[in-house]
């Protein structure tokens, strides 16, 4: 565990993992089951870096993290499994590159990519709190990009990000805590679309 870079949730994150005997094992605790994205929080200066994901045992599949621009700049990368009730195990074991992985959160997708589907974007937990991520659920019609920029009431960008969007439906995290609690606006730009939200960030 390190705490060498700010921007960082908790006690520190996990650092200096470029070994392909090195992994990481997380115990989670469902109280329903079904269909729920895992998102990770993660940085990865030195370029795009992959993972193999395991869920209770099941099939490694291969999730990819998109390179940020320091080792001080966190980013998300997600996939979703159907979980069980009860006890699950996630096991994130080394593939490719160096990474640093901050932290695991789980939600359930299925209200999100609902809304989704039927209004293009949801976003949710709103208002949501600092120190956790805000969900993004939105559809495209093809693998594109996303530009997302946070902006306050007064249309100054405060934050901005780009997310890679495969074909179908999509869960994004993003970090909010480098922001003040307030009102803020997001916006949204993937294919021909912009759309926006207001979104409350509170303490």
């Amino acid at each position: 565990m390190e705490n060498n870079q700010p921007g960082y949730t908790g006690w520190g994150f996990v650092g200096g993992w470029n070994n392909y005997d090195q992994y990481v094992k997380f115990t989670v605790n469902n109280s329903t089951g079904g269909n729920k994205t895992v998102t990770l929080r993660y940085a990865a200066a030195a370029g795009n870096a992959s993972r193999k994901i395991s869920v209770n045992g099941s099939p490694e599949i291969v999730v990819n993290f998109a390179g940020t621009s320091g080792w001080n700049v966190f980013s998300t990368a997600s996939f979703t499994y159907n979980f069980p009730v009860g006890t699950s195990t996630i096991l994130v074991s080394h593939n490719s590159n160096w990474l640093n992985l901050d932290n695991l959160t789980i939600t359930d997708a299925a209200l999100a990519t609902q809304a989704a589907a039927q209004s293009g974007l949801s976003v949710y937990p709103n208002p949501v709190r600092r120190q956790d991520l805000l969900h993004i659920a939105l559809h495209a019609d093809k693998a594109t990009e996303a530009d997302i920029v946070i902006l306050n009431l007064f249309g100054e960008q405060l934050a901005s990000s780009r997310k890679e969007l495969q074909k179908g439906e999509n869960t994004l995290g993003l970090p909010v805590n480098q922001l003040l609690p307030g009102s803020y606006i997001l916006r949204i730009k993937y294919g021909e679309q912009i759309q926006t939200k207001k979104i409350l960030i509170s303490n």
